[in-house]
Formats: C-alpha cells, structure tokens, sequence
C-alpha cells in the first residue's frame, strides 16, 4: 500500500512539470525558444532569447568549416572515425555519417558541448550558433 502511495505521488507530482520540446522551429526555420519557460532547479525561468538559423547552405558551411578546424583530426574528412589521431583513442571517434539524420540535432549538440568519454567538451570554445553550425553539417553528412 505504501508503495501504491508512493508511486501515485511521483505520477501526479509529475504531471504539473511542463516538459519543453528543443525542436520548436519557427516558419522561417529559426530556433526560437524566447516564449519557453525552462526548469533551472526549482524555480521557473525564462529561457534565453537565442534566435539560430538553421539549415541553411550558409550555416551548413560554416559548420564544415568549423568541423574542418576542430573535429577532422579525429573524426576524419569525412565523419567516418578515421582521422589522423583516431589511431591512438581508445574508443575509437565515432562514425558520424552513420548517425547523422538518424539522431536529433540536440544529440548532437549536447555531445559536441559537453564532451562525452575521451571527448572533449567544446563549450568554452564554441558558442551556441557555431554548436548549431556544427549540428547543422554534421546532420549534412552522407
């Protein structure tokens, strides 16, 4: 019974947190997530008003461009994990042309961002639009 009671207050205590989808685009194909409240511990903020365009051959090159300067020697000309230092980690970059339009753009985001494994964490390195530049080629991959 208590564990009947327990399981009943999770549920309901969980269905008052509004959870928020990271893929609201607007028409224009911009990220806009100026109108979102965000959960930051227990109290209720907005989110910051970041507005990226996105998938655009002009944000797809900047992307390659910043892949080209920071990803390719692990990860290779082309995504495959075959880069000139992917000889020596253990575990070996992961192929990106395998995973590209098979993973949410936030996937990528977040592993790029906070480095997961042997990776590094790219955040004091990349602000959000070049994340989102890089997410963009990335998903470009074939």
């Amino acid at each position: 019974m208590k564990y009947m009671v327990s399981i009943l207050l999770l549920f309901v205590m969980g269905c008052g947190v509004k959870h928020v989808r990271s893929d609201s685009y607007t028409e224009a194909g911009m990220v806009d997530y100026s109108n979102t409240k965000m959960r930051h511990g227990s109290v209720f903020t907005p989110a910051p008003k970041t507005r990226i365009i996105r998938n655009d051959e002009t944000q797809i090159s900047k992307g390659e461009l910043i892949y080209q300067k920071h990803c390719l020697s692990c990860h290779g000309n082309t995504g495959k994990g075959d880069g000139p230092n992917s000889k020596s980690l253990s575990p070996k970059p992961t192929n990106l042309v395998k995973i590209a339009g098979r993973m949410p753009d936030i996937h990528f985001f977040i592993q790029i961002d906070a480095g997961p494994g042997e990776m590094p964490a790219w955040r004091d390195m990349l602000g959000p639009e070049e994340l989102q530049a890089l997410t963009d080629y990335l998903q470009s991959l074939k």
